[in-house]
């Protein structure tokens, strides 16, 4: 599998859109709409295979809960482009406070729930 910020496949990673509180309680697609969200910052993240302690600066990205070995009351949503590289691949979000992918499996930029 590998991972970019473009359709073309020619930048690495995934885009970070971080907010500055925990939004686990919204439904999955009040991301968008819900009012009074404000993304505090963003970067691209080359992986997103995180440990405690291995986030990185918060400040780069807005983020003011915790501290920077262990980030606190925030919110990340990743976009971008998956290729899959070899047959038979599964893909799964793991963290310890929930979180949720959307696949757009027929390219039309649209949350679905087909």
């Amino acid at each position: 599998m590998e991972i970019f910020t473009d359709a073309a496949c020619t930048q690495p990673g995934l885009t970070g859109s971080y907010v500055d509180s925990c939004l686990s309680a919204l439904k999955a697609d009040e991301w968008r709409s819900a009012t009074g969200i404000t993304i505090c910052g963003t970067r691209v993240d080359s992986s997103l295979a995180f440990g405690t302690g291995d986030w990185g600066e918060r400040a780069e990205v807005g983020v003011t809960g915790g501290s920077d070995e262990d980030w606190e009351q925030f919110s990340v949503q990743w976009d971008g482009h998956l290729r899959v590289t070899a047959g038979g691949q599964r893909y799964a979000t793991a963290c310890d406070d929930g979180s949720r992918m959307w696949i757009d499996a027929n390219r039309n930029g649209q949350f679905e729930e087909t």
